[in-house]
């Protein structure tokens, strides 16, 4: 098993700028992720030496592994406003905060200050801020893809429909050909793509396709194949070319270019032509 960070940074929408008189108080605040996602708490007491800043993420984010985990904190104290590290949009310039911490997912951190020169009685202002992000546990593979999300089937080489058993899209998300395909569905454990043609009859450079999705993210791993195709074609036929593609960051990515250039036996699992991508 394997833990993986998901998304993006999640600054909180906390800005703490709470009154506090040092006298064995406390003051509790929202721990948020973005701006509506309560995650656990910030709070704030001393007695006489020392202010005490807590963060703690909520058992209920953190379970089994998984949840919200704190990575970097950022704390400044002063007495007033003027004291604070601010644009000139009035915004706290949390880089600029005195105190900071980077942390490797922990689920709670206590910022210890020294009270110095404020004493009983005083008012001093906290302002607290934190960086988090969501961890998740992930299932090491392989993994097959769970999901078609649509397709476009083509035609035969020869212009002609393609036979309905070769035509189940679902047929394509697990290897099953030649010797596991479910009794209780009719296809023949693989999906064709087929050949596209112009108006002339001619044949298009891409054909049909097809786009699955998987329960599991697709990570990368060095050194290792993060993607595996499996091209079934059988005897004397002609060289085939799928382009694959990934999702990734808004548009699709192409990875590389499976073929039937290397094919088996038909009825064994050497007809499997197999062709492996990495993400990079």
């Amino acid at each position: 098993m394997k833990r993986m960070l998901l998304g993006v940074t999640f600054f909180l929408a906390l800005f703490l700028l709470t009154g506090l008189s040092v006298q064995a108080d406390s003051h509790v605040r929202t721990l948020y992720a973005g701006q509506d996602i309560p995650v656990g708490t910030v709070s704030v007491e001393n007695d006489d030496d020392y202010l005490y800043v807590t963060y703690e993420i909520d058992d209920a984010y953190y379970e089994d592994g998984e949840g919200w985990a704190i990575y970097e904190t950022h704390v400044h104290v002063g007495v007033s406003l003027a004291d604070f590290p601010l644009n000139r949009g009035g915004n706290p310039q949390i880089g600029h905060f005195t105190y900071k911490a980077y942390h490797d997912g922990v689920r709670t951190y206590t910022e210890v200050i020294a009270l110095g020169e404020w004493g009983e009685g005083d008012e001093i202002l906290i302002a607290a801020h934190a960086v988090i992000m969501k961890e998740v546990v992930l299932i090491e593979g392989p993994h097959f893809a769970t999901g078609v999300v649509a397709y476009d089937q083509g035609l035969n080489h020869d212009g002609t429909m393609i036979t309905a058993a070769r035509s189940n899209p679902y047929a394509a998300l697990v290897q099953e050909y030649p010797n596991n395909v479910p009794d209780e569905r009719n296809d023949i454990g693989f999906f064709s793509l087929g050949f596209k043609f112009d108006d002339d009859g001619n044949f298009m450079s891409e054909g049909g396709w097809i786009e699955v999705s998987f329960d599991y993210p697709i990570v990368n791993v060095e050194g290792e194949y993060d993607l595996r195709i499996w091209e079934v074609a059988f005897g004397t036929y002609p060289s085939e070319q799928e382009k694959v593609e990934a999702w990734y960051g808004g548009e699709w990515v192409t990875l590389g270019i499976a073929d039937n250039a290397e094919q088996g036996p038909q009825g064994s699992h050497q007809a499997l032509t197999v062709s492996d991508f990495d993400l990079g």
